[in-house]
């Protein structure tokens, strides 16, 4: 008998968001700054990446919608 595998039904949305995040280059660039760093604050980011704030701050909102970052105080 094989398995079947299924994306859960609450989950189609979160797994795009996620799918779509990690296509995108930019977003990965931020991703690689946040791990390398261990936590960065968005303007250190865009420093890095040499990135406008806004434009870095539009990915970190899209990263946090997909679960991938989270805001630490």
């Amino acid at each position: 008998m094989s398995s079947v595998l299924v994306v859960p039904e609450d989950r189609p949305s979160v797994a795009r968001k996620v799918i779509e995040a990690l296509a995108h280059k930019p977003k990965r660039a931020v991703l690689k700054v946040i791990a390398d760093m261990g936590q960065a604050r968005a303007g250190e980011i865009a420093n890095r990446l040499n990135l406008r704030l806004p434009t870095v701050l539009q990915h970190l909102d899209d990263l946090m919608s997909a679960g991938l970052v989270k805001v630490s105080e």
